[in-house]
């Protein structure tokens, strides 16, 4: 097959590699700085990794997919390809727009130390950029190879990052008081 048929799944790969390299640039930079990217659980231990291993399940899901090809034997692939591509991609640079906004206040879980509560870039738009970059590329692993080994992942996913939003939620109250009611007012959860 020529370079074109296999666009969907080069974007879908160098996505990937992209979002794991800003990652690992990250955690680096935490690590000089001696600040460590894990923060209080906001939740039960298990469940909080749990729903991070749920939110790793799309890339693991996608990268069968594309290596197996299960999404290309049924029809409409080639138009499940493109539109599954499109949305990781968005999925993708939203997280890393996310990513690079939090900037040095990223943490797994809550923080334990004092950062600023971050309102403009991409938190104008969505108070949970990084929980909405999941869903769409959980809904771009469920267009590409639809079936119980993304679904299932999905629906857990979900479950608990909204569990976890809902105890950000309470703890941005109690940290920011009236500037975070106030950016609650203006700004939506999700979209």
């Amino acid at each position: 097959m020529n370079a074109v048929a296999h666009g969907p799944e080069f974007v879908i790969a160098a996505g990937a590699v992209v979002a794991a390299a800003a990652l690992l640039r990250l955690a680096w930079r935490l690590g000089r700085l001696g600040v460590g990217a894990r923060g209080r659980a906001p939740l039960a231990a298990g469940l909080l990794w749990l729903g991070k291993a749920a939110a790793a399940a799309p890339a693991v899901a996608l990268a069968l997919a594309v290596r197996t090809r299960l999404a290309q034997i049924e029809p409409g692939a080639p138009v499940r390809r493109v539109v599954a591509s499109l949305l990781f991609l968005a999925g993708a640079m939203l997280a890393g727009a996310a990513l690079a906004k939090l900037d040095l206040a990223t943490r797994v879980g809550l923080p334990r130390e004092a950062t600023p509560l971050k309102t403009d870039g991409v938190y104008r738009v969505s108070r949970n950029p990084m929980y909405l970059a999941i869903l769409m590329i959980h809904a771009a692993a469920l267009v590409y190879a639809p079936g119980p080994w993304t679904i299932g992942p999905a629906l857990v996913s979900f479950a608990i990052h909204h569990r976890i939003v809902l105890a950000e939620e309470r703890f941005l109250g109690e940290r920011f008081g009236e500037a975070y009611a106030a950016y609650r007012r203006r700004v939506r959860r999700y979209l």
